[in-house]
C-alpha cells in the first residue's frame, strides 16, 4: 500500500518542548499492545514530564546510532536490541500522549497519538521482516523530537546524550544526517562537504549529489541565517571539477537569491508577528513567481528563509496566535515546495492543523485543497489514483471541518 508523504514518516519531527506541535492529527487507530513485553520498563504516564523526557533521551540513545547506520540496523546480532529500544519508544510515545504536559497546548498529546501510531507501523515491519521500511519510519520517527530544530539557530545542541557510536563506521552522508539530526551542525557541515568531493559521487549519482547540496545550504540558511556563509559555499560547490549539468542552473540562481539577500535592508527577524508574518509570505510570493514549474528547486534559498521566519513565529506566538492559522499556511507552501528533502517535510501536518486552528473559514479551504491535492498525488501511478480507506475517512474528516457552515434558509 502506498502511503501518502505524511503517513510515509518523510515529515519533520516537531519538538516536544516548543510550544508549536503541528501534529494536528485525528484520532489514531486501535492499538495492539501485543508488542509491549513486561521487560519494557518505562516511565507511566504518571511520571513528572522531566523524568518520561529523560527516558526518552535515554531510548533516543540507543536506538538512533542504530537506526542511522544500514549495515548496523541489518546487522542480525542487533535485532534483539532494536525490538526492545523500538518497543520501548512506543510505551514512551503512549505515556506522553496519556500523561501531564509541561504546558496547555493539547497538541503534545496530539503529538504523542502520531508517535505512538508511527512506532506501532514500525514494530509491524519489523516482525513482517521489512525492516529497511522499518528503518526509514524509525529514523524519522526517532528524530521528532530535535529535528525540527534544525530550521532555526534555537534550541541545544545534545551533547549529553550517550549516542554509542562510531561515526568512523558511517559513510559520510550518514554522519551528516546524524550531526544534523542532534544539531552538531558544524559537524555535518564538515561531513557533507567530504561527501560532496567526491567526484564518482557527482558524476555517476547526480542526483544524490544535488540533495546532499541543498541540505547543507539549508543548514546555512535556515540554522545560521548567514547569506556570507551561504554564498561562500555555493561558490565552493559552484567549482566543483565535475559538477553536474543538472544542478549548474539551480547552483546560479542560489547564487542569485544570495545576493539579493546580502543586498537588502530588511531584516528577517521581524519585531512583530504581523510584520514576521507579512516578510515571509513576501517571501514565499518571490519565489512562486520565479518557479518555472512546482519542483522547481531555484528558488529554494527564498523558501529556506521564509520557513526560518515561520518556525520563529510559530515557536514564540504559537498556532493558536490570530495570525497562526495563516502562518501554518504558508509553513505548508514552504515546506510543499522543498517536500523531496525528507529532512523537513511537514506540508500536510501542516494544512491538517490550519484547518483545525480555523474551522469553516475561507482560509481552512484553501488549507483543504492543498491537502487534498497532496494526498491524491501522492497515491497517484500508473494504475490511477487508489487512496486506501482509511485516508479517504481521514480526508473526509478535514473536507467536512473546511467546509463553510450551511445555514437553514426560510
Amino acid at each position: 500500500m502506498k502511503l501518502s508523504a505524511r503517513r510515509a514518516g518523510i515529515h519533520l519531527g516537531i519538538t516536544l518542548t516548543a510550544a508549536l506541535l503541528v501534529f494536528g492529527a485525528c484520532s489514531t487507530g486501535k492499538k495492539s499492545d501485543s508488542h509491549i513485553t513486561a521487560t519494557d520498563q518505562v516511565p507511566s504516564s504518571d511520571e513528572p514530564w522531566p523524568v518520561r523526557m529523560q527516558a526518552l533521551s535515554a531510548t533516543l540513545s540507543e536506538l538512533l546510532p542504530l537506526v542511522v547506520s544500514r549495515s548496523k540496523f541489518n546487522n542480525a546480532e542487533n535485532f534483539e536490541k532494536i525490538e526492545k529500544e523500538t518497543r520501548k519508544l512506543r510505551s514512551l510515545a503512549h505515556s506522553l500522549k496519556m500523561g501531564d504536559t509541561p504546558n496547555e497546548d493539547p497538541s503534545m498529546r496530539i503529538m504523542g497519538g502520531l508517535f505512538e501510531e508511527d512506532i506501532e507501523r514500525a514494530l509491524d515491519a519489523l516482525n513482517a521482516g521489512s525492516r529497511e521500511y522499518a528503518r526509514q519510519i524509525l529514523k524519522n520517527t526517532t528524530s521528532y523530537c530535535i529535528q525540527c530544530h534544525t530550521q532555526t539557530g534555537t534550541g541545544p545542541e545534545f551533547p549529553r546524550l550517550d549516542f554509542s557510536l562510531n561515526t568512523d563506521d558511517l559513510t559520510y552522508h550518514e554522519q551528516a544526517e546524524f550531526f544534523a539530526a542532534t544539531r552538531q551542525f558544524d559537524r555535518a557541515l564538515e561531513a557533507y562537504s567530504k561527501f560532496l568531493d567526491d567526484p564518482n559521487l557527482a558524476k555517476y549519482d547526480p542526483f544524490e549529489w544535488e540533495q546532499t547540496a541543498r541540505a547543507a545550504l539549508s543548514i546555512f540558511v535556515r540554522v545560521k541565517n548567514d547569506p556570507d556563509a551561504a554564498g561562500k559555499w555555493i561558490n565552493r560547490i559552484r567549482s566543483h571539477a565535475a559538477l553536474p549539468d543538472s544542478i549548474k542552473s539551480e547552483i546560479q540562481h542560489w547564487r542569485k537569491s544570495v545576493q539579493e539577500w546580502r543586498r537588502e535592508r530588511k531584516p528577517d527577524l521581524l519585531d512583530s508577528p504581523e510584520k514576521a508574518l507579512a516578510r515571509a509570505e513576501e517571501l514565499i510570493k518571490i519565489a512562486q513567481k520565479r518557479q518555472e514549474y512546482p519542483m522547481d528547486h531555484t528558488q529554494d534559498v527564498y523558501y529556506f528563509r521564509a520557513s526560518r521566519i515561520l518556525h520563529e513565529f510559530l515557536e514564540r506566538y504559537g498556532p493558536r496566535h490570530e495570525l497562526g492559522a495563516k502562518a501554518l499556511y504558508l509553513s505548508g507552501i514552504a515546506a510543499e515546495a522543498t517536500r523531496d528533502m525528507n529532512f523537513w517535510t511537514l506540508h500536510e501536518t501542516y494544512y491538517e492543523y490550519c484547518i483545525r486552528m480555523k474551522p469553516h473559514s475561507d482560509l481552512a479551504q484553501k488549507c483543504f485543497e492543498r491537502l487534498n491535492d497532496s494526498i491524491t498525488l501522492g497515491y497517484s501511478g500508473s494504475g490511477g489514483v487508489r487512496i486506501p480507506p482509511e485516508v479517504r475517512k481521514r480526508l473526509e474528516t478535514f473536507r467536512e471541518l473546511a467546509a463553510p457552515i450551511k445555514t437553514d434558509k426560510k
